[in-house]
């Protein structure tokens, strides 16, 4: 049996998330039962189709070619028959795959079969799988054999077979190069266009019921309860209709010579230009998106009037696109003149240049007060608003040094970064109003009732326009910290929750409080989620501070890995975690 198709999952490829409330339901921590419980409805989340809303770029794009296990790059056609397997139409033959291997069907040895040329595939209702055959006619595939089905009556067993399709009245269409044909349930043959001789390069059937059929410099027509219709539009004539497709409004999408021509459903030309380009596959996904496959500049996709393109140097397997296929789980599969690309969704989109984002590198990121992100990188400080709206402040804005590792909004619209050279910097009001040097990396930032607090190795300081000054407790001494500051957290009641190489600090009133009393704890990151329970990422495990009481999950609670760099809680109460092991 086929294995699935894995688009990218949370726990396939991104390893396990937690859940807030499980902690909150139950005072024992959660059994390794319930985790992995969790871990497999989250892994079995279905996707139905790629989701529009994201750029072209942020799928997962995934090649095949003869160097890992294709057996020939040129794929001609792809189709998903209903137990899951995916087949590939070659020149050397059919291929089956299951997701992992390749596995093709002997078509060497099948007695009168002329030609193991595969140019097209149709999935029977059967559960088989028609082949349109170069030099070969057509033949069928029951999921182990291949058996010739031409006939020299039914317009010869060594021709071409360009398009095959079997219509939803059981009808077998046959797109060859000298006619149409149309062989029935009760196998009754009949070429269906007005003459011979005519190249028939495209058979699709769309939502009424039409048949239609494109041709080489001889018009498009649709054949509807035995009545064949000539497309009006006599610029069609002089081009090769190589794809058709309908869209969720109706609207018809002919895929030619001279790119893509779209009309509605009265036949009327829309004012719609994607590409004039050759097109050779058109597909619309089960999510209304129009997918464009051409002979020199790739993938396009279509979707809400805007249009976006996807080459061989962004990850596709070659710029010449010879087929599309959409599978059960929603990848969509592009069959290629060098190789097979899968493009599928993801539950963590990336955010690139692609998107609007200047950095390459993001070192750390931040929640805007007023939307957004505030993105430390190596071009300097970016806002994005999450979508495609970036604006990014550099040397132009006084930063300097504008390599960041960290920035922080404060609450009166200042933001204070810090940079490669080891300096505090304010910024405000568009240009820096404040910048304080410090001779070892200061590690964290966070704001309190009385302002910016900055973590230096191991010491605090408070930060403001104006002023630079170590942190002092209420007998005016500066605080001291017993061991390297990795995080800063601000609470609900004021205090500040310091995660440090030793312990977990609470600094509140005036005085320092920690967990563990006695022995050490690497804690390296730390939160306090709205309920006012803390959390912390350690070397051993997730550390969960409430009512003063400090427990711990680990590995052996079921955890993925006990070394946790940071904590992250979603809108749905999933927590998510970095570890040494991977992100989750």
């Amino acid at each position: 049996m086929p294995v699935p198709f894995l688009t990218a999952g949370l726990a396939g490829s991104h390893g396990p998330v937690l859940r807030r409330s499980l902690f909150r339901q139950q005072r024992r921590l959660p059994s390794r039962l319930l985790y992995t419980l969790l871990l497999c409805c989250l892994g079995t989340l279905p996707a139905f189709a790629l989701d529009p809303s994201k750029s072209i770029f942020q799928y997962n794009c995934r090649n095949w070619t003869r160097q890992n296990g294709l057996p020939a790059n040129g794929v001609q056609a792809i189709a998903q028959t209903k137990d899951g397997y995916l087949w590939l139409g070659t020149a050397v033959g059919l291929v089956r795959f299951d997701g992992v291997d390749f596995q093709p069907v002997d078509m060497d040895h099948v007695p009168q079969l002329l030609s193991p040329d595969v140019s097209s595939l149709s999935v029977s209702k059967k559960g088989g799988l028609w082949l349109g055959l170069a030099h070969g006619a057509f033949a069928y595939c029951d999921g182990d054999s291949v058996s010739p089905r031409g006939k020299d009556e039914w317009g010869g067993t060594g021709t071409t077979v360009q398009s095959i399709l079997e219509s939803s009245n059981g009808d077998l269409w046959l797109a060859t190069q000298v006619q149409a044909a149309r062989l029935t349930a009760a196998g009754a043959f009949e070429s269906v266009l007005p003459s011979d001789s005519t190249d028939v390069v495209e058979a699709y059937e769309d939502s009424h019921g039409r048949v239609w059929l494109g041709t080489t410099r001889r018009g498009l027509y649709y054949w509807k309860d035995g009545i064949v219709t000539k497309f009006p539009d006599p610029a069609l004539d002089s081009t090769i209709v190589r794809a058709v497709v309908e869209d969720r409004e109706g609207n018809l999408w002919f895929g030619t010579q001279a790119g893509v021509a779209v009309y509605d459903a009265k036949f009327q030309k829309l004012p719609v230009s994607v590409t004039s380009t050759e097109t050779r596959a058109l597909l619309v996904d089960r999510a209304g998106a129009v997918w464009i496959g051409t002979m020199s500049g790739g993938l396009i996709r279509y979707w809400n009037g805007v249009a976006m393109e996807m080459q061989k140097s962004d990850g596709l397997a070659d710029d010449f696109v010879n087929s599309l296929a959409e599978d059960q789980e929603g990848s969509l599969w592009v069959g290629t003149r060098n190789g097979l690309s899968q493009l599928s969704d993801v539950k963590l989109p990336i955010y690139s240049k692609t998107e609007g984002l200047t950095p390459t590198i993001a070192v750390s990121v931040r929640a805007s007060r007023h939307g957004g992100l505030w993105v430390a990188g190596e071009n300097g400080l970016t806002h994005f608003d999450g979508s495609t709206n970036a604006r990014t402040y550099g040397a132009e804005a006084g930063l300097g040094n504008t390599y960041l590792l960290y920035a922080l909004e404060a609450k009166n619209g200042d933001i204070y970064v810090v940079n490669g050279a080891m300096e505090v910097l304010i910024f405000s009001g568009g240009k820096i109003v404040a910048r304080y040097p410090n001779i070892n990396y200061p590690t964290a930032l966070v704001e309190d009732d009385e302002g910016v607090v900055v973590a230096v190795a191991d010491k605090l300081y408070r930060v403001g326009a104006n002023y630079y000054s170590p942190f002092l407790l209420a007998d005016g001494q500066p605080a001291e910290v017993p061991g390297y500051v990795f995080n800063l957290a601000a609470g609900h009641d004021g205090s500040i929750w310091v995660a440090t190489a030793n312990a977990i600090l609470q600094v509140k009133s005036g005085a320092i409080k920690r967990w563990p009393e006695q022995g050490n704890t690497t804690v390296l990151w730390i939160w306090e989620d709205p309920e006012g329970v803390v959390w912390a990422g350690t070397r051993a495990g997730i550390a969960r501070l409430k009512g003063g009481q400090l427990q711990y999950i680990t590995q052996d609670d079921g955890l993925f890995n006990n070394s946790i760099n940071a904590l992250v809680l979603d809108d749905h109460d999933w927590f998510w975690a970095d570890s040494d092991r991977n992100g989750a």
